[in-house]
């Protein structure tokens, strides 16, 4: 089976997980912002911010895109990121 070629990556401050599906990237903002599931969706607000590379799992990815989560105690931001092709990858 081949590595996935998009993961989501959740942050905030202090930590980070990664995801393969969105809909489980979701869940783990609601339990960092203590809102429910439901309410992710609606809260996310997409926003421009300079592609970001970083490592994971031994491979580069870089973000494709981002939102930011806010309640009143917490602000969590998902990363749409996509694994770079290091071969192609110009440096």
């Amino acid at each position: 089976m081949s590595e996935p070629l998009r993961q989501y990556r959740v942050a905030d401050d202090s930590s980070e997980q990664w995801f393969d599906d969105l809909a489980v990237a979701h869940g783990a903002i609601a339990a960092r912002l203590g809102v429910g599931a439901a309410d992710v969706e609606t809260s996310g607000r997409r926003v421009n911010v300079d592609p970001i590379v970083v490592r994971h799992e031994g491979a580069r990815w870089r973000s494709r895109a981002a939102w930011i989560y806010r309640s009143p105690t917490a602000t969590a931001r998902l990363f749409e990121m996509l694994r770079i092709d290091e071969v192609m990858y110009d440096h």
